[in-house]
């Protein structure tokens, strides 16, 4: 053990196993000049309950080979991740994924932020099951302008690739590039409506009494809030990514079919005749 008027060192042949040193800032460090030295707590019933292997840059909890902590990921293996806060305000726990190019550098369209990965075991190694990505969308990040999507993978069976199956884009628009939504239950629908509040808007659902008393589903189409004005029905035709679109059919208020952007043609005409008596 050397002493020094603001320092003590403890010494084991002639490895700095711990160095204590009074100054403006305080220290305690333990194998200062990066000896590979390993540090190790024991509990009652663990030999490795906080272990740092300093060869390999890992710091192990509750054992030697898992739930360990290196400079590039934290692995827990066979326990749980838990994150709790007791404050008296409305704030709870955060999990942060951060991005940058290079600290300072801001990042580009379509980069990835952080990914949430679930894998399984098939026998030999781990395959991912499904994902979930944090990322930049289509539009360029600038000061205080970060256009955010939130993307889901699933991987189908027989395979070992996870495909999109979902994402939200940075207009809170709702992509299924490769799939169909399918909406189960006795009392599931989906509804798209003018706000919040507002009833004003389209309904699809489950019906289980329809006018032949078989179940089936329908399509609602409401009107305003104020309950004095039912849903107007309109089917509209527009171009691919183009603003211009043209309202072929509609069903008002009352229950009347008007072609409002064009006429019967002669073979719908010829086919409705045939049913006036």
């Amino acid at each position: 053990i050397q002493f020094t008027a603001d320092q003590i060192n403890m010494l084991a042949g002639n490895v700095n196993m711990l160095k204590l040193k009074e100054d403006t800032q305080n220290t305690c460090v333990f194998f200062e000049g990066g000896d590979n030295v390993d540090f190790r707590i024991e509990a009652a019933s663990a030999a490795y309950f906080f272990y740092i292997d300093s060869g390999d840059n890992k710091l192990f909890v509750g054992g030697n080979t898992a739930n360990k902590l290196t400079d590039e990921m934290f692995n827990v293996q066979d326990g749980n991740i838990a994150m709790g806060k007791n404050s008296a305000d409305a704030n709870g726990s955060e999990l942060r994924f951060a991005k940058s190019r290079n600290v300072t550098t801001a990042v580009n369209a379509a980069d990835n932020i952080g990914e949430i990965v679930f894998q399984g075991s098939d026998g030999d190694e781990l395959v991912i099951a499904a994902k979930i990505v944090g990322g930049i969308d289509y539009g360029t990040p600038a000061n205080n302008d970060m256009p955010g999507k939130l993307t889901f993978f699933t991987t189908p069976d027989g395979s070992a690739t996870p495909t999109e199956a979902m994402r939200i884009g940075q207009g809170q628009h709702v992509v299924l590039p490769n799939g169909a939504l399918l909406v189960q239950g006795a009392a599931a629908g989906t509804e798209m409506g003018g706000g919040t509040n507002e009833w004003a808007g389209i309904a699809i659902d489950y019906y289980d009494q329809a006018y032949d008393s078989k179940d089936g589903g329908r399509l609602i189409i409401r009107g305003d809030s104020s309950n004095s004005i039912k849903g107007t029905f309109t089917i509209t035709q527009a171009l691919y990514n183009n603003g211009s679109s043209l309202e072929s059919v509609q069903i008002d208020e009352d229950g009347n079919v008007k072609v409002t952007g064009g006429s019967v043609a002669s073979i719908s005409d010829s086919r409705i005749k045939e049913n006036v008596s």
